[in-house]
């Protein structure tokens, strides 16, 4: 029989068992806006589906400034003389290419060349790096920079991050005292001070509207809240959960892992695996798809989807006229393209008439 006192202890030694969900630094502010009570499981946190209202939620991404707690974000700060080469080895895009002060979207493989992951590059500096990813990969990074002098440390709970998405999200950080943060371009960061210390701003986000991205130690994390909430109380700024966002970024055609995509990680079959050319294939419309065969002949090549910045660069240029089968190909076929580095050629086909 069990005495009093070894149930008394045992019961101390799994008090982490009671804590059924982390919370995340902006919590306190979070828990006191949640109405709904509509709560789920990110990576281990506590994160809203909805505060108030989904659907006003929604708007407020669309009309004013939304704020959304991204702490539960996977952080891996990799640094060191070797991070350039270690990162270009290990991601998909040219990291040579990243200046510092700039961010790229880019994803990774395992040795067969199936994707692992996917997520965005933060060059701090000529030799520190963030990367941000849905999945944990820490091992796997470790694993892959033996050979490398370059550190690999996690900073998920050290390092917590706000989204503000929105027409108005540049006046509430100006509002707000960051001066300069006007010259950010698309896929820029700089640093600003912020209560004794400093936070990283990026123009970046997960909506297809104007939005930033801020990351900061945590034990700052509330002090930032508070700042940016009084300053655009004016702007409409609101606190936002998942499910908006999650409409947002489904309208801006960004994929998210083992949402969009079975990662290599997570496949339970073999036919679930993927390369990056299916991924983003798997995004395109059907007159897309017959595009892509019809562009070009078999003798000639045309842009290889498992290279990200040879697809992007296509992509960019086919959407760049609306959005109609007669308008795309005609900006396929005026495209000057040479051969890319991989050397892929896509078979010939005929391009459906238009109806």
């Amino acid at each position: 029989m069990t005495s009093p006192i070894n149930n008394a202890a045992r019961t101390t030694a799994q008090g982490h068992f009671r804590t059924l969900r982390l919370g995340t630094p902006f919590q306190p502010r979070i828990d006191a806006v949640a109405k709904t009570q509509d709560w789920y499981n990110w990576a281990g946190y506590r994160a809203p589906h909805s505060l108030w209202d989904e659907e006003l939620e929604y708007f407020a991404i669309r009309s004013q400034a939304a704020l959304f707690d991204i702490s539960p974000m996977t952080k891996y700060r990799i640094e060191g003389p070797d991070a350039e080469a270690f990162l270009d080895r290990v991601t998909l895009r040219d990291v040579t290419k990243l200046k510092p002060g700039r961010v790229h979207y880019t994803a990774w493989c395992d040795d067969e060349g199936f994707v692992l992951d996917d997520g965005t590059l933060f060059r701090l500096s000529p030799t520190r790096f963030r990367l941000c990813s849905q999945e944990r990969h820490l091992p796997w990074l470790l694993d892959s920079a033996i050979g490398f002098e370059v550190t690999v440390e996690e900073e998920t709970e050290s390092v917590a991050g706000l989204a503000l998405q929105g027409p108005t999200s540049f006046a509430v950080l100006r509002e707000a005292g960051f001066a300069g943060v006007e010259k950010l371009k698309v896929f820029d960061l700089a640093e600003f001070p912020h209560d004794g210390g400093t936070i990283t701003i990026s123009r970046t986000g997960f909506t297809g509207d104007l939005g930033y991205e801020l990351f900061v130690p945590a034990e700052k994390a509330l002090s930032l809240w508070d700042r940016l909430m009084t300053a655009g109380e004016l702007r409409g700024i609101r606190a936002i959960g998942y499910a908006a966002l999650n409409r947002a970024r489904l309208e801006a055609g960004l994929i998210v892992a083992n949402a969009d995509f079975t990662t290599a990680d997570h496949a339970i079959r073999a036919d679930r695996l993927r390369m990056p050319d299916e991924i983003v294939s798997a995004l395109w419309s059907p007159w897309e798809k017959a595009i892509s065969m019809a562009a070009a002949p078999s003798s000639k090549p045309v842009p290889n989807a498992s290279c990200f910045t040879c697809w992007s660069g296509w992509r960019s240029k086919a959407t760049s006229r609306p959005n109609t089968p007669s308008s795309i190909t005609r900006s396929i076929r005026r495209s000057a393209w040479s051969a890319p580095p991989c050397g892929r050629r896509w078979p010939s086909a005929t391009l459906p008439s238009p109806r």
